[in-house]
């Protein structure tokens, strides 16, 4: 079973930009469980899925990494999201992600390198990523962090600075069963 978690700073932000739902009976970005891999079943696979009419920028470690946003800027002036990597529907993606531990109260980042890569994920599509089972058992809740693509070009255009969304997903929203 899947659960959903809608990101309610991104919802006020499609709100404004006119980025509505595709499917209305489901939340603007989510996360949910797919199943278990990895060897021995160490990891849990999870699917983030934009249902908004907007393209969202993710961090990630895949490659070939794109020109550097500040690269572009400096040698045209203009903002073009397309620069980026552009993620396929249903690609399975090294992500980079930060897991809080609220018992703990320490937050990590986690993710499979040094170089991160900005990629698009386009209206309607969605990916799939691992993250080590061991984090959910030991209490620890995802945390995605996202800009919309019209954003990222406001702020290198016109110079101010728009806050970045959040996505999370809760050890809770696992089965039972997956923390055991």
């Amino acid at each position: 079973m899947a659960f959903f978690l809608l990101s309610f700073l991104a919802g006020v932000a499609q709100a404004q930009e006119g980025c509505g739902l595709i499917d209305k009976t489901k939340a603007l970005h989510f996360i949910s469980f797919e199943r278990l891999s990895g060897k021995n079943n160490s990891d849990v696979q999870l699917r983030l899925t934009n249902n908004s009419k907007c393209t969202i920028v993710l961090d990630t470690w895949e490659h070939p990494p794109k020109r550097p946003l500040a690269e572009i800027i400096k040698d045209s002036g203009v903002c073009k999201p397309s620069m980026f990597l552009e993620l396929q529907d249903g690609q399975h993606v090294r992500m980079f992600y930060n897991v809080h531990f609220s018992g703990k109260n320490l937050t990590q980042r986690f993710g499979a390198g040094d170089a991160i890569t900005s990629a698009t994920l386009k209206s309607g599509r969605s990916i799939l990523f691992d993250v080590p089972r061991k984090h959910f058992k030991d209490g620890g809740d995802l945390k995605i962090g996202f800009e919309y693509d019209w954003q990222i070009c406001h702020v290198a255009q016109d110079g101010f600075v728009v806050l970045g969304a959040e996505l999370s997903f809760f050890s809770w929203f696992l089965p039972k069963d997956v923390l055991k």
